[in-house]
């Protein structure tokens, strides 16, 4: 091992005996890093690592650096696991409240990183560490929208990983569909989403997320239904704009067929970031422009659903185009 690996191990050994036993146990401290372990973990299990640093260029995507700090890490976890299987990396930039790097090490891959969700540190800026107060909780754009910890190009994996985090329910993934469910809180695992059948009831929480095809899966879509009791209406918008900021856009979605809704019904359409070019699908009303993170609140006088979608962009990828009979 090469004299600078065999100096940051020892490091990480002498941390590992001084520091006492918490919920996330310090591994390693430094001027400008701060490496830590989930407790709870057994040995037959993934480790989850969390490396925390102002400099963005520490979590580019094959940084040398960071592969360095994480070789670090396993040794000193080796001698509590010698059997340790994998190292379920977070890299956490200081000033951002989500994660800028997602990434696996197992020995399937020698170890080395791979990297499932990476944010570019030119989009910072060169040498910017921003603050909470330059990149609050609610401006999302500043690092792309994320919804219960799902970021559109998450890989199957990593969303699952993100999902079970966010609502400690373990999710299912269909393969062959490229969709992947999850149903907690009394939401039915055969829940219509088009009819809203069995109609929802507060405390239901229900998701779907769809993927590319292809060898490698990529999120492009997510939607995520809950529900609360009615007197908690006020509340919701509230929230959605303490999580997205203020919305771009409400407006109130009229009744099909211009009957008058009764008392106490309402659907009301928050989008937040610039709309979607071009019209959406026909089920989601093409004459009015939708946005790539979007809510529809529906109220009666028993309950508050609340859909919330986040899509690409770009939309679902379309037929792959046919390999041209080229020799080159």
């Amino acid at each position: 091992m090469p004299r600078a690996r065999l100096d940051l191990a020892a490091a990480l050994l002498a941390s590992l005996a001084a520091t006492p036993a918490v919920a996330d146990r310090l591994l390693l401290e430094g001027p400008d890093l701060e490496v830590t372990v989930a407790e709870g973990g057994r040995c037959g299990g993934p480790a989850e690592v969390t490396v925390h640093s102002s400099r963005p260029a520490l979590f580019e995507r094959d940084s040398g650096e960071l592969q360095r700090v994480i070789d670090g890490a396993r040794a000193a976890l080796a001698f509590e696991c010698p059997g340790l299987p994998e190292l379920r990396v977070i890299g956490r930039l200081k000033g951002l409240p989500e994660p800028v790097l997602r990434a696996v090490a197992s020995g399937a891959s020698r170890w080395l990183l791979r990297a499932e969700e990476t944010l570019r540190s030119e989009a910072l800026g060169p040498g910017s560490a921003p603050t909470s107060e330059e990149v609050p909780r609610g401006a999302p754009e500043a690092q792309g929208f994320t919804l219960a910890g799902l970021r559109t190009g998450m890989s199957p994996e990593a969303a699952r990983g993100a999902v079970a985090r966010s609502f400690g329910v373990e999710p299912s993934y269909d393969a062959e569909r490229g969709l992947l469910t999850m149903h907690t809180q009394g939401c039915p695992p055969r829940f219509d989403w088009g009819r809203r059948s069995p109609a929802p009831q507060p405390g239901w929480k229900c998701l779907r997320a769809w993927f590319t095809g292809g060898p490698e899966p990529r999120l492009y879509r997510v939607d995520l239904l809950q529900a609360v009791r009615a007197e908690q209406r006020a509340g919701v918008e509230e929230a959605l704009a303490e999580r997205f900021g203020p919305a771009a856009e409400r407006r109130v979605i009229a009744p099909a067929g211009g009957w008058m809704p009764r008392v106490g019904e309402e659907r009301v359409y928050l989008g937040w970031g610039a709309p979607l070019a071009g019209p959406g699908p026909a089920r989601e009303r093409p004459a009015e422009p939708l946005h790539a993170l979007r809510a529809e609140v529906e109220s009666d006088p028993r309950v508050v659903v609340t859909t919330v979608i986040l899509e690409d962009p770009a939309g679902p990828p379309g037929p792959a185009s046919p390999r041209p009979d080229l020799t080159l």
